[in-house]
């Protein structure tokens, strides 16, 4: 996504809103702005276990692909990744099918607007995130 230019970025994620359910997009924004977080050091452990510390975070950090042409007639694909997140949708005319998705959320929380976005309290809950005031 750091690739692109502003018009490009709005429709990137129009394309994501349109394939992605109201909650799913939601889920996406708060998994992306988490990461972001990490970029400015908030929610980062003070030891990083040895690891070599020159790992990228980021909303910048994000890929998006689309497999074969949309078409109403033909499946195709949209996949969409980076840190924590993996998101793939078929859609076949009218239909779509979500596979292998996965979600997590580093850090745990963080504050947006006021707002505290923290990680999914189980498996198979909601997919939104769990949200309380702040």
């Amino acid at each position: 996504m750091g690739d692109l230019n502003a018009k490009q970025r709005e429709a990137a994620f129009s394309l994501l809103a349109t394939v992605l359910s109201k909650e799913g997009y939601q889920k996406v924004i708060d998994i992306m702005d988490a990461d972001q977080q990490l970029t400015t050091g908030q929610g980062r452990r003070q030891s990083q276990g040895g690891g070599k510390g020159n790992l990228s975070f980021g909303k910048d950090n994000y890929f998006l692909a689309v497999f074969g042409t949309p078409s109403t007639a033909k499946p195709w694909l949209v996949q969409f990744g980076g840190h924590h997140l993996g998101v793939n949708v078929t859609l076949i005319a009218r239909t779509s099918c979500s596979h292998p998705l996965t979600p997590a959320l580093q850090p745990a929380s963080f504050s947006r607007t006021g707002i505290t976005v923290r990680r999914w309290r189980r498996v198979g809950q909601s997919l939104r995130a769990g949200r309380v005031s702040g």
